[in-house]
């Protein structure tokens, strides 16, 4: 008798934990309409770029810099060759002071023999613990995370807002800007901010016009690019990122759940069981 009424108290415990956590996801449960990638295709790029990049990869390195890059073809399709000559000089100066601007700024420059490309590392680390130690982060400051965090049943939403890094009209990203828009119009140029991450799209998603996977050199590291990029003349973009975690609460009530009702299904039907048996002898 004793086993079937624990059987029937954690069955029923099981139930009601069940209940009142389902009526508060109900309520409580949901995160805004942020209009994340959904699989577009590359977007069509203007013939000059500006890319800002904040990249990690799997590897746990990081790597931050700028990259420039004029599309000649483009820009002097259907120009005569006196024509062609004179924009060709005008955009090789233009690429050669916003690479002056980087090197002034300590940037590491990789060489490279195209005139209308470069590529500028302002900041790279092998682990965060050497990014860390090297902008003197000390592991004693506490980190609170600042952004929304909406609750789903399985998962957690982490979600963080901010403005492309170009939205600021002082620094060296709008000097890189302003030194290219004296050989281009505004409206050939695209800035672009690359945010990299080592997780796929069902850990980290975002509202990036594109995302894809790369490998750094073809063969190193791996990464997640998410793209934002717009047009020089175009507003800011309002970048959204959302990380996916676990919701502990619910796994680790679904597991109580379980535990309860399995003991209590057990502990009935022993009780039963009994109950049948002492009543069969006693005939």
């Amino acid at each position: 008798m004793k086993l079937k009424i624990a059987g029937i108290v954690l069955l029923a415990a099981a139930v009601i934990i069940a209940t009142v956590y389902g009526i508060v996801a109900a309520v409580t449960f949901g995160r805004e309409d942020y209009g994340l990638y959904s699989g577009n295709s590359a977007p069509e790029a203007r013939p000059v770029e500006i890319a800002y990049n904040a990249i990690r990869y799997t590897s746990g390195a990081y790597k931050y810099g700028v990259q420039v890059y004029a599309d000649i073809e483009r820009l002097t399709e259907g120009l005569s060759p006196e024509e062609r000559s004179e924009v060709e000089i005008k955009v090789k100066d233009a690429v050669s002071t916003a690479e002056k601007v980087m090197k002034d700024l300590g940037a590491h420059i990789e060489q490279d023999s195209d005139p209308y490309y470069f590529s500028a590392t302002t900041m790279s680390f092998s682990s965060a613990t050497e990014m860390d130690i090297a902008l003197g982060n000390d592991g004693y400051e506490v980190y609170g995370f600042s952004g929304k965090i909406y609750n789903g049943f399985w998962y957690s939403d982490y979600v963080s807002e901010t403005t492309d890094p170009f939205a600021t009209s002082d620094g060296y990203l709008t000097d890189v800007k302003e030194a290219l828009l004296t050989a281009v119009d505004a409206s050939e140029l695209d800035l672009i901010y690359n945010y990299g991450s080592p997780y796929g799209l069902r850990t980290i998603e975002s509202n990036a016009g594109y995302v894809y996977k790369y490998t750094e050199k073809n063969s190193g590291p791996e990464t997640y690019i998410h793209e934002f990029r717009r047009g020089a003349k175009e507003d800011a973009i309002e970048i959204i990122l959302v990380q996916h975690s676990p919701n502990t609460v619910s796994w680790y009530l679904v597991i109580i759940d379980a535990v309860l009702l399995i003991t209590g299904a057990v502990l009935l039907i022993t009780g039963v069981r009994r109950g049948t048996s002492r009543s069969y002898y006693e005939r």
